[in-house]
């Protein structure tokens, strides 16, 4: 009696979009990670979700080999682990795929099969080398910071292209160098400042890492009222923030340099940023639609500017920017 594999089917195909709605939100929404680039491993993701469906397509011609390739996505999904949908995705394949080779009790007949050790080896291989960091890849962070003595206003292109990060000396009138300990909590970097931050950075497309410097500086504030009045008309579905709390904009200045290759480019984003508060708790982030957010992708002394976004407490009166380990005044 041939056993019907629809809940096989339905399972894994579930599974599939679930992983695929996953991927692509790793990649749009989540922040670039230390040392693997989280558009890879969205690709990765992807690649596999795909691989998933397939096998659930086939399970009702090829039991054994449909049920197969939704083991091993689920194996990559394991090493993956990037999301909470991608967790879903995972669990899904893997009760798909073992439904598929268990029911009918031939489930042995795998064991001398070719397909079934080449395909368990495939899907674990590939994912172990898509996620090891690019050979050009350092460690070496260095951090610099430069102060600007413009005030409420923001910083022209000509002061980014005035502060170097080499010797400044005391009588230059547009910039000084700061303590190095500037950009740490106990002494952030001040509002209408520039923070050089150069090290590695991965290329959206490539995802290949390169050295790149990158200039950060806060220009702007916008809280309560003003800023919910900006969001609201930017999206009218947007909540209100919770009581006791309010909206807080910041338009964030960057600028890309010190790029050896002009094919190399690097993206920035409104995710890249949390808030913190003054004793130091960190708010949470959500997702909102807000007007002129920061979403560039910067070439060799590109420069862009656009708001990041937050919620932060109304007696709070003085959060601060997080970007990476370092951190920014918003007054």
């Amino acid at each position: 009696m041939e056993i019907n594999r629809k809940t096989e089917f339905v399972l894994g195909i579930i599974g599939g979009i679930v992983g695929i709605i996953a991927a692509i939100s790793v990649m749009k929404f989540v922040s670039p990670m230390e040392y693997v680039s989280v558009d890879k491993l969205g690709f990765v993701a992807l690649l596999f979700s795909i691989f998933g469906m397939i096998g659930a397509s086939i399970t009702k011609k090829n039991h054994l080999l449909g049920g197969t390739i939704m083991i091993s996505a689920a194996l990559s999904g394991v090493m993956l682990n990037i999301t909470l949908a991608n967790i879903i995705s995972t669990v899904l394949f893997a009760i798909a795929g073992l439904m598929a080779v268990i029911r009918g009790g031939d489930f042995k007949l795998l064991f001398k099969k070719w397909w079934f050790y080449t395909v368990l080896v495939t899907q674990i291989i590939i994912p172990i080398i898509m996620i090891i960091p690019s050979p050009s890849y350092s460690s070496g962070h260095t951090f610099e910071s430069h102060v600007s003595k413009v005030e409420n206003t923001s910083p022209t292109d000509s002061q980014y292209d005035e502060a170097d990060t080499t010797e400044v000396t005391p009588d230059e009138s547009t910039t000084t160098k700061t303590d190095n300990d500037e950009g740490t909590r106990s002494n952030p970097t001040p509002l209408n400042s520039t923070f050089t931050y150069s090290g590695p950075m991965s290329d959206p497309d490539t995802a290949e890492y390169f050295e790149a410097s990158l200039d950060i500086t806060v220009v702007e504030t916008i809280r309560g009222e003003e800023a919910w009045n900006l969001i609201k008309a930017k999206n009218k579905s947007t909540f209100p923030a919770p009581e006791g709390k309010e909206y807080i904009l910041n338009k964030i200045k960057v600028k890309a340099s010190n790029i050896i290759f002009p094919k190399n480019q690097f993206r920035i984003t409104d995710y890249d940023f949390n808030y913190v508060a003054g004793d130091g708790t960190a708010y949470n982030s959500e997702y909102i639609v807000i007007p002129d957010a920061l979403d560039a992708t910067l070439y060799n002394d590109d420069v862009n500017e656009g708001y990041i976004h937050g919620i932060i407490n109304k007696d709070d009166d003085a959060p601060l920017i997080k970007f990476q380990q370092f951190y920014f005044k918003t007054k």
